[in-house]
C-alpha cells in the first residue's frame, strides 16, 4: 500500500488519490478524499487499498463511453449470484411465512407443476443459449452494483449463462422445499433466523478482529507471523471483499482458492498498486504465486472460519480442506539441508576473503566459524549479547536464552549453554574480541546488525548465501543450517553419546531415565567429553592473522 494514499488528520487517517488529468473536467476535483475513521495504521491500510480499488475502478469506467465496461471479474459474478439465489430463497421463505391458511393437495401439486415447467424452460434456454430470460435479472443485479456491462460483450453473456445457471439452483432448491425437504442446502440459503437477521450478521473484517485479537490476548504468534498474518488479512479483503460472514460458502472459497493461483509471485511490487483484483489477474506474470504461500494464506482463512464457527457465527468452516496437499518428500528430514563435506568447509574457510582478511564487518568473519564449531542456529549467533559469552567453571560458554525481549528460540529446549571450541578460545582469541566489543559501550556481540522483519539474521542470511556462491559452493540444499547439520553429523559419525549431542544442539531427549529424571550435564563434562575432540580435519591456521583476532 503506497503511503501516498494515508494522510494523517488529527487522530485518524484520511484516504487521498489524485484524480488523472483526463479525468479532472468530469469529476470536477483534483483529489477524492475522505476519513477512514480510524487512527490505526494497519486497518488505515486495509480500507485504504479497497478505497483505491474502489477509486481505480472508477477512473476506468469514466474512461469508457458512457461509463460502460467490458469484464467483470469472477468474484463479483460470484457474489452477485450467491445474493440473488439467497434473496430469491428468502422471497419464497417470507411469502409461506405470510400465508393466511394451509394450502389443500390440490394447490400444492399445482404451484409444483408450475415450477417443473419454468425449471424445463430454463433448462432448455441454456441449453440453446437463449439469454433473454437472464438479461432482465442481469441489469438489476448490476445496477445495483452500480455497474454497466456492453451487453455485446462475451463478459455479459457469460453473466448471463450464470444468471441462468443460479436460476435452475434457487428452483431446484424451492422444488426440494415443496416437498418439504430442507436438506442438504448451501450456507447462503440457510432460514436460520428472519432475512433480516441474516442480513445483519457479522461482515468478515469483524470475524477477522475478533481472531486476530483472541490469539493477540493468547500470546499465540510471534512478531513475524503477526507480520505474514497482516498480510494474509490484506489479500483476504482484497479478494473477497467484507461480505457478512454467513454469505462466503465453500463455492466462494473455491473461487478465492482459484484466484490466488493465478496472482502473480512479486504480488507486493509497486507495479500492482491500487489494481483490482480483475486488474493484476489480466496482466502478464511468468512466476505465480507458491503453492506454500498459497497454502499459508489458506491456513489463515481456515483459522478465521474456525473461529466464526466456535462463536457460532456459521454452522460450518467453508475453508476447510482447500489447501494443496504437496507430494511428501522421500528423502528424510535430515537431508533437506545437506552436510558441508570437507571440501567445501575448505572452499569457505579458505577463499580470498579469509586468507586476505577482506571481511567488511566482524560478523561475517566470526558467525561462520561459531556455525561451524557449536551447531547453533543462525539467528541464535546473530542475536548474542556480550553477556552471553560467560566463563562457567573455566569454560568459556555461548548462553543461548531469551533473557532480553528482542531474542527469541525456535523451542523451550533450545536454551542452552554450549561450551566454545579450545580453537576458537585459545587461537582466535574469540572472549577477547567479545571483551573489545564491550570496552566501546556495546551490549551486543555484533552492533552493526539491526533487526529486519523480526530477525538479527535477515542481512547475513542473505550475505551468507551469496557469499557461499561465490566460494563454488552452490548446491541449493546447502544453507548456512548446513553448518548445523555438518556439526550434529560429525557427533553422529564420531558416536559421541546421544544426550550430550541432543543437549548441545538444544533438541529434546525424550529418555524417560536420562531425558525426564536426569540433570543436564555441567559444561565442564560437554567440553571435556565431545567440544574439545571436535576436529573437523580442515587447516584454519591462516586466520590466526586477522584483524579480527589481533584484539
Amino acid at each position: 500500500m503506497s503511503p501516498l494514499y494515508l494522510v494523517r488528520q488529527q487522530s485518524s487517517w484520511c484516504f487521498r488519490i489524485r484524480v488523472p488529468d483526463d479525468l479532472r473536467g468530469k469529476i470536477g476535483k483534483k483529489e477524492l478524499r475522505y476519513s477512514l475513521k480510524t487512527g490505526s495504521i494497519g486497518e488505515a491500510k486495509i480500507k485504504a487499498r479497497r478505497a483505491a480499488s474502489g477509486a481505480q475502478l472508477l477512473f476506468s469506467r469514466l474512461r469508457k463511453d458512457k461509463g460502460v465496461m467490458d469484464e467483470l471479474s469472477g468474484f463479483q459474478i460470484q457474489e452477485m449470484l450467491e445474493e440473488y439465489i439467497r434473496r430469491s430463497l428468502e422471497d419464497e421463505e417470507e411469502m409461506w411465512i405470510n400465508t393466511n391458511r394451509p394450502l389443500n393437495p390440490d394447490e400444492v401439486s399445482e404451484g409444483i407443476e408450475a415450477l417443473e415447467y419454468v425449471l424445463s424452460d430454463l433448462k432448455e434456454a441454456l441449453a440453446s443459449a437463449d439469454h433473454r430470460h437472464a438479461e432482465r435479472i442481469a441489469d438489476e443485479l448490476l445496477d445495483e452494483k452500480g455497474l454497466r456491462l456492453d451487453k455485446d460483450s462475451p463478459t455479459y453473456k457469460k453473466f448471463c449463462r450464470e444468471i441462468l445457471k443460479a436460476q435452475i439452483e434457487a428452483l431446484e432448491i424451492v422444488l426440494k422445499r415443496r416437498h418439504g425437504d430442507y436438506s442438504g442446502e448451501p450456507i447462503y440459503s440457510s432460514t436460520t433466523g428472519t432475512p433480516a437477521e441474516r442480513r445483519q450478521s457479522a461482515r468478515l473484517n469483524e470475524i477477522i478482529k475478533g481472531y486476530w485479537n483472541e490469539n493477540i490476548k493468547a500470546g499465540n504468534w510471534a512478531e513475524r507471523t503477526k507480520v505474514e498474518y497482516e498480510r494474509c488479512i490484506r489479500f483476504m479483503l482484497w479478494i473477497l471483499g467484507d461480505p457478512p460472514v454467513h454469505t462466503v460458502n465453500h463455492q466462494r472459497m473455491r473461487t478465492f482458492k482459484e484466484g490466488l493461483l493465478k496472482l502473480p509471485a512479486n504480488l507486493s511490487s509497486r507495479k500492482y498498486a491500487g489494481k483490482t483484483v480483475a486488474e493484476v489477474l489480466k496482466t502478464d506474470s511468468d512466476k505465480k504465486m507458491a503453492v506454500s504461500t498459497v497454502n499459508k494464506y489458506l491456513g489463515f482463512a481456515i483459522g478465521v472460519f474456525n473461529y466464526a464457527v466456535r462463536n457460532n457465527h456459521i454452522p460450518s468452516n467453508p475453508a476447510q480442506g482447500l489447501q494443496i496437499t504437496k507430494k511428501k518428500r522421500k528423502r528424510g528430514a535430515s537431508d533437506r539441508r545437506a552436510v558441508f563435506t570437507v571440501e567445501d568447509l575448505e572452499k569457505l574457510f579458505q577463499s580470498k576473503e579469509y586468507t586476505q582478511d577482506d571481511f567488511s564487518y566482524p560478523h561475517q568473519f566470526w558467525v561462520p566459524l561459531l556455525g561451524l564449531f557449536t551447531g547453533a542456529r543462525l539467528e541464535e549467533l546473530c542475536q548474542l549479547y556480550i553477556e552471553d559469552v560467560q566463563l562457567i567453571d573455566g569454560i568459556w560458554v555461548l548462553d543461548i536464552n531469551e533473557k532480553s525481549p528482542d531474542k527469541k528460540l525456535k523451542t523451550a529446549d533450545s536454551k542452552r549453554q554450549i561450551p566454545i571450541h579450545p580453537f576458537l578460545v585459545e587461537e582466535l582469541q574469540f572472549p577477547a574480541f567479545v571483551e573489545k566489543v564491550k570496552r566501546q559501550d556495546y551490549d551486543r556481540v555484533w552492533p552493526e546488525l539491526k533487526k529486519i522483519n523480526h530477525r538479527y539474521s535477515h542481512y547475513v542470511s542473505r550475505w551468507f548465501t551469496a557469499y557461499r556462491k561465490s566460494c563454488g559452493v552452490t548446491e541449493e540444499r546447502k544453507a548456512f543450517h548446513s553448518f548445523r547439520h555438518t556439526f550434529s553429523n560429525y557427533l553422529k559419525q564420531n558416536d559421541f553419546e546421544r544426550s550430550m549431542c541432543k543437549q548441545l544442539v538444544g533438541h529434546t531427549d525424550s529418555d524417560m531415565t536420562f531425558g525426564v529424571y536426569g540433570k543436564k550435564y555441567g559444561v565442564q563434562k560437554l567440553y571435556s567429553d565431545v567440544v574439545s575432540k571436535i576436529d573437523f580435519g580442515i587447516d584454519l591456521n591462516h586466520l590466526k592473522g586477522s584483524n579480527y583476532v589481533k584484539n
